[in-house]
């Protein structure tokens, strides 16, 4: 399948089929793939329905599969790890634009020492 292909609803419809939220890790792909295969492969399923059906299910599902793993190629991934942040680092990184938190309370180090002599 060629990279020009892959579109949203196509995105969309292969997630659908795969039973797959917003995101996912290669591994969850791979692991929704294999519980969906064997509820549908035309040699395994313990249905009596038409085998036709499950040929076709199956064709679906290989079809969408094949989408995400060419999506998920296109994608670099950092090999290395990223430095550690400080804790005040982290909270700005996460809440610091946020109007209900804010940026953490600055503590006034003449105020602490104050308090320690008392």
């Amino acid at each position: 399948m060629k990279r020009a292909s892959i579109s949203r609803e196509g995105l969309a419809k292969a997630r659908k089929l795969l039973k797959l939220g917003q995101s996912a890790t290669l591994a969850e792909i791979k692991k929704a793939f294999r519980e969906q295969a064997k509820e549908c492969h035309p040699d395994i399923a313990l249905t009596d329905e038409d085998p036709s059906r499950n040929h076709e299910a199956m064709q679906s599902l290989n079809e969408a599969y094949a989408l995400l793993m060419d999506y998920c190629a296109a994608y670099k991934i950092p090999l290395v790890p990223k430095s550690p942040v400080s804790d005040e680092e982290w909270w700005m990184n996460r809440f610091g634009n946020d109007p209900l938190w804010g940026p953490p309370a600055q503590t006034d180090s003449s105020m602490d020492s104050t308090k320690k002599r008392r």
